[in-house]
């Protein structure tokens, strides 16, 4: 393979985006900023990714009322993310949230935190933060990618149907792929030097049941973590700011019970989860409504210390929480890496000084 050459003067380099979760979006969005012209690829039917939230069948009339079903909300950003909060909370998209925390051990004994730490969440959801990032980017939904191809006159996506621009796939000067490792790995040509940088990154799936229930649940706390058992993580979704009226769970299931349970059918999934949280809260739960959700890919493992936050080399970068770390926070870490790389890869930007962040 041959890298591509830095785009000529005459037009803006042209870079193609695979997935709007956050760490695609944030690259996007740092490429844009620094005059690069950028098209944003999603399979799905809005930006965010994991950065998601489910409506809920209100009857016709009434107020619309939604659950966080992916990230649940943002803790301890780092630099760079820390100004995008600040950008974001002064738009309105986000607000703080401090719920009264508690652990469960697995004897059963609670826990409650004492100090817990200061949390974020969009407003009047997760999505909300997806949607703003996503403003002003050029994002073409519901087209999958299916491989990326070097060719004589650039670097080419492929996708599994036809795209309205099919122009804006080819000819590019790099490709950045933000979807989770194993699906990355299924779009690189063999021999690709990224794919070694890929060999690590592992993701496991995450079930999470998401409900409505007639009367607010009397518990002292917010948001609770399990440290054994089926279920680990439990959220009043309806407590964050900005939520509106009722009473709304969020709850995880662990890794080890998701991955037994995956090709479970749904509905059952729901029965399942609702009675362990019985178990948990000790009453009796009468959900109005009551959705299981399965991410196949919904959680990475830390990656190895001293490994880099995103790749890049010959043209293709990639990014995203296998790579920058798990949670919002090490998506965007990931994907504002890789948009410097790009950048610095083109010619569009100086090399930074001191150690790089790692080649692949």
């Amino acid at each position: 393979m041959t890298a591509p050459s830095p785009a000529p003067s005459a037009r803006p380099a042209r870079v193609a985006v695979v997935g709007a979760g956050v760490s695609g979006l944030l690259c996007a969005r740092s490429l844009s900023e620094a005059g690069v012209d950028v098209v944003l690829f999603d399979k799905g039917r809005g930006p965010g990714g994991r950065l998601s939230s489910r409506r809920l069948p209100e009857p016709e009339g009434a107020e619309a009322l939604r659950v966080d079903h992916g990230a649940v909300d943002l803790c301890a950003p780092g630099p760079a993310l820390a100004e995008l909060l600040r950008e974001a909370e002064a738009a309105g998209v986000l607000g703080r949230w401090q719920p009264r925390e508690a652990v469960r051990d697995s004897a059963g004994q609670l826990r409650p935190l004492a100090d817990p730490p200061a949390r974020w969440v969009g407003l009047p959801s997760m999505s909300a933060l997806a949607r703003h990032w996503a403003q002003g980017l050029a994002l073409r939904q519901g087209a999958r990618c299916v491989a990326v191809e070097h060719r004589s006159d650039g670097i080419a996506l492929r996708f599994d149907g036809p795209l309205a621009a099919p122009e804006e796939a080819e000819g590019l000067d790099a490709v950045v792929l933000s979807a989770p490792a194993e699906q990355t790995r299924a779009l690189l040509p063999e021999g690709s030097p990224v794919l070694a940088g890929l060999a690590a990154a592992r993701s496991a799936p995450a079930i999470v049941l998401m409900m409505a229930l007639p009367a607010p649940l009397d518990l002292p706390y917010d948001r609770l973590r399990a440290t054994s058992g089926a279920l680990r993580l439990f959220i009043r979704d309806s407590d964050k700011p900005g939520r509106g009226e009722g009473e709304r769970w969020l709850l995880e299931a662990a890794p080890d019970w998701s991955a037994a349970h995956l090709e479970l059918d749904p509905v059952a999934l729901r029965g399942l989860m609702i009675a362990e949280a019985e178990a948990v809260f000790g009453q009796k739960l009468q959900p109005t409504w009551a959705e299981a959700h399965r991410w196949r890919y919904g959680r990475s493992a830390s990656p190895p210390i001293g490994a880099p936050l995103s790749l890049w080399a010959e043209g293709v970068g990639c990014c995203g929480d296998g790579l920058g770390g798990p949670g919002i926070e090490g998506a965007a870490a990931s994907g504002l890496d890789v948009a410097a790389r790009v950048l610095e890869g083109l010619g569009l930007r100086p090399p930074a000084e001191g150690p790089a962040s790692g080649a692949p």
